[in-house]
């Protein structure tokens, strides 16, 4: 979806973040259980689909919650004086990154426009029949419970 946007030029850059990755599976990592970089792979996969390498900024700092995400984010659009992001997730997830871009973004005049990637894994119709996309949207509901009750990161 963001090689989409770049190519018809909603997006003059693209920034990746960095997922982070637990001791135990950078060790089976360097074992080679498991090699898999996840943001060397976005920055493979943007590539592949005709976004330059000047193009993609990668976060430094890895993540594990979309709250951080949305923060170093923002920092990074700010340093870089960007007036409007579109911010790529999942279908569930795009209410709750609204939600966080809107708190973290206030009066920096930034604007976030949250786009859902497509996903043949999440049905719009009868999500609440599939196990798997019940759990996504069940997720999602608690995260933006904890927002709201302010035991969010975000919030601290």
């Amino acid at each position: 979806m963001a090689a989409t946007l770049f190519r018809e030029g909603w997006a003059p850059r693209v920034i990746i973040s960095r997922p982070f990755t637990t001791q135990q599976v950078r060790e089976l990592n360097a074992l080679g259980v498991r090699p898999l970089d996840l943001e060397g792979e976005a920055r493979l996969t943007l590539e592949k689909y005709g976004v330059p390498p000047d193009r993609i900024t990668s976060l430094a700092v890895p993540v594990t919650t979309t709250e951080p995400e949305l923060r170093l984010v923002h920092q990074a659009a700010r340093a870089d004086g960007y007036r409007r992001v579109i911010l790529v997730t999942s279908p569930p997830h795009t209410r709750r990154v609204q939600l966080i871009w809107s708190r973290e973004s206030r009066g920096s005049h930034i604007e976030g426009l949250v786009a859902a990637a497509p996903n043949d894994d999440f049905a719009v119709d009868g999500w609440w029949r599939r196990r798997r996309a019940a759990e996504a949207v069940l997720h999602e509901y608690l995260g933006l419970l904890a927002i709201y009750l302010g035991i969010s990161p975000l919030m601290r």
